[in-house]
């Protein structure tokens, strides 16, 4: 083996690549004379300890740093169901400690008082009920709260009439003036939300919820038209946007947020 040649046996330390198997022979002379080639593969397992995602209440967070997720709530939340998926599927997942399981991890009724979660993802080694710890790497959610008028990250949408985005005004309001002949507008609602959706209705008909993004052509035959954006997140949690379409003036009017979100 490796060049050297001894009776009875040899042994030989090997250095190991950071990725990709080893391979080496080993050949077995009899004292009859008699050669046998034997093939050693060894292989060196290659762990990823990487957190995929994260969700609170199947709204998913957002990763701000390596190890760092982060997601808002509603203040006076004291409890949600957290779930973190494992990047490789052959890997373990526990969040506050709690008993790893392999890909995936979902924790009911966890505490979140603290506003830190702390999620940890297990390279094992060996055959299945013989396993060994090999790796850890530590993962945290940060939750962060907020108060009324504020509204949390996945309900917003930014909304489009005719290719224009409008924005409130001061008051809070959503005006944009169209002329008068005016016979219809296409209304554009998106979200950058991967768990929530959006639609769109008018006195005629809406459309389903959808994402990324919907639309909806609207008419103006009359002279006034009431229509509504609804935007539902992970959790089931939605709210509302209420405004009047006129030939001479679009306003939206939006309430205070507490009357706009409903489950």
């Amino acid at each position: 083996m490796g060049g050297s040649e001894e009776v009875g046996g040899l042994e030989e330390t090997i250095i190991l690549p950071e990725t990709g198997d080893t391979i080496k022979t080993i050949t077995v002379t009899a004292q009859d004379g008699t050669v046998t080639t034997h093939k050693l593969i060894i292989h060196k397992q290659i762990n990823d300890l990487g957190l995929k995602e994260v969700y609170l209440n199947n709204r998913k967070a957002t990763q701000i740093d390596e190890t760092t997720f982060e997601i808002d709530v509603m203040k006076g939340t004291t409890t949600a169901t957290i779930q973190g998926i494992a990047s490789k599927k052959t890997e373990y997942v526990s969040i506050q400690d709690n008993s790893k399981t392999i890909a995936e991890n979902t924790y009911n009724n966890c505490n979140i008082s603290s506003k830190e979660i702390k999620l940890k993802v297990t390279a094992m080694f060996g055959e299945a009920g013989k396993q060994e710890l090999d790796q850890e790497k530590d993962y945290k959610l940060i939750i962060k709260e907020v108060e009324e008028p504020d509204i949390i990250k996945d309900l917003k949408a930014t909304i489009k009439i005719d290719n224009e985005e409008i924005t409130p005004d001061e008051d809070g309001h959503y005006i944009k003036v169209l002329p008068s002949n005016t016979d219809n507008v296409t209304v554009w609602a998106g979200i950058n939300s991967e768990t929530s959706k959006v639609k769109i209705k008018d006195s005629n008909s809406e459309t389903e919820y959808q994402n990324p993004t919907v639309e909806k052509n609207i008419s103006l035959q009359n002279s006034t038209e009431e229509v509504t954006v609804t935007v539902q997140n992970g959790e089931k949690t939605r709210k509302r946007i209420c405004y009047i379409l006129n030939k001479r003036q679009w306003t939206i009017r939006r309430s205070r947020i507490k009357t706009n979100l409903c489950r």
